[in-house]
């Protein structure tokens, strides 16, 4: 699967970025460096198209997905996930943690409940949360174990491509290498 993204973003009268011309291939990863507020977050969020680019195209498994609506874009949306800086705001205050996990394998995967947990606190281990906070809500954990919870959460639907927008800058570095490992 090659995936591209060629995009020019604007705001007011200024290009944040101009030509930008991005492509994904199958197991590898990238890294985008640029100083803050130069628009490396818009371009993630452009990529997964939760921001319309102002001209250029996003390109996804060969198709154009640039003008897609929402409705059309829902089947493209476990293929594309994003893991933001701040895991609190993408985190339902409601959902204890197996929750937040569970309730996307089993949209995925249309498995059991129990299946379901079972999958999610596999997810859960491999980006080292603590099971013993499998029923606590957001608001209970620190910053770091709710990036774990984010990051496991987008590696539920087993995306093919993957944004971390500064995930683990919130982690210990040893939690760092295993969670980008």
């Amino acid at each position: 699967m090659i995936s591209t993204a060629n995009i020019t973003m604007q705001f007011g009268a200024k290009p944040l970025f101009e030509n930008i011309s991005v492509k994904f291939g199958d197991g590898n990863r990238y890294g985008l460096i640029g100083a803050n507020g130069c628009g490396k977050s818009t371009l993630g969020k452009s990529i997964v198209r939760l921001t319309r680019p102002t001209a250029g195209s996003v390109i996804f498994d060969g198709k154009d997905i640039t003008h897609l609506s929402q409705r059309a874009l829902r089947p493209l949306r476990c293929n594309m996930q994003m893991v933001f800086q701040d895991p609190y705001s993408s985190l339902n205050p409601n959902d204890k943690s197996i929750d937040a996990v569970s309730e996307v394998v089993r949209f995925v995967k249309n498995c059991s409940r129990e299946e379901a947990e079972i999958r999610s606190k596999e997810l859960l281990s491999e980006v080292g949360f603590d099971l013993r906070l499998a029923g606590a809500y957001p608001h209970e954990m620190s910053g770091g174990q709710r990036q774990r919870l984010c990051i496991a959460r987008a590696l539920a639907s087993d995306p093919k491509v993957l944004i971390l927008d500064e995930a683990v800058a919130a982690l210990d570095p040893l939690v760092q290498k295993q969670v980008l490992d």
